[in-house]
């Protein structure tokens, strides 16, 4: 991990203009082989739709700040990070296999450089959040990998080091494996109700940005997207 801070005058000039607290919420998204067609499609109006709704919040457009990893075939920066008036959703393509090992370590990496940016410019924040979505097992990559993942994972759910909401997709989506590989309750989409999952999504982080940090924030129930796994 690289651990340089970044360099101070632009810090300073960045969070002088927007001396907001920060809420980092990295997107981790399966775009393999599987996701082709209907899929890759409803995800990708789902982005549009998680950036809109978070525009008309006053607050939330200062405060939220996204970026994403895509993953099939290796894991790659789809975004880094911005503000919502910064972020445009990147177009994304279905290919590959399901690198999920090494998007979960990248988005990891992203999640504790942006702390360090916080830190160096004396900015509050509050505890991150790590939305997880595939629609399948990880497949192409070492267990080895798989493995080091789930455990790095694990232990930033265990001590509270960021918000982790492992989403499964699609009828091969397996929330019991997406459970046990991230230590936390899993949900699983309705279809392919991407819209309703992101507008979840941006009312949940605009609720969260307008407490104070370190606050206890109840979030909106995920009814409109999430059904129950029997």
């Amino acid at each position: 991990m690289d651990d340089r801070l970044p360099d101070v005058t632009a810090l300073d000039l960045e969070f002088a203009e927007n001396p907001d607290p920060r809420c980092a919420c990295v997107l981790v998204l399966d775009v393999s082989g599987s996701m082709a067609g209907a899929p890759i499609e409803a995800l990708s109006r789902g982005l549009t739709d998680l950036r809109a709704d978070l525009l008309e919040d006053p607050v939330a457009r200062n405060r939220v700040e996204l970026s994403l990893v895509a993953f099939g075939t290796h894991a790659r920066i789809a975004h880094d990070w911005a503000t919502v008036d910064n972020f445009t959703p990147p177009a994304l393509a279905a290919g590959g296999a399901t690198y999920l090992g090494e998007a979960t370590q990248t988005a990891l990496r992203l999640l504790e450089e942006r702390k360090n940016t916080y830190r160096a410019a004396g900015a509050s924040y509050y505890r991150p959040w790590m939305v997880l979505m595939t629609d399948g097992l990880p497949a192409g990559e070492g267990e080895d990998i798989v493995n080091s993942a789930s455990q790095a994972l694990r232990t930033v759910v265990s001590e509270r080091k960021a918000l982790v909401f492992p989403v499964a997709v699609g009828e091969h989506g397996n929330v019991d494996f997406l459970e046990a590989y991230s230590g936390t309750k899993a949900k699983k989409l309705t279809g392919l109700r991407f819209g309703a999952l992101f507008q979840w999504l941006s009312a949940s982080l605009a609720q969260v940005s307008q407490s104070q940090p370190g606050d206890r924030v109840p979030l909106p129930v995920a009814d409109s997207w999430s059904e129950v796994v029997g």
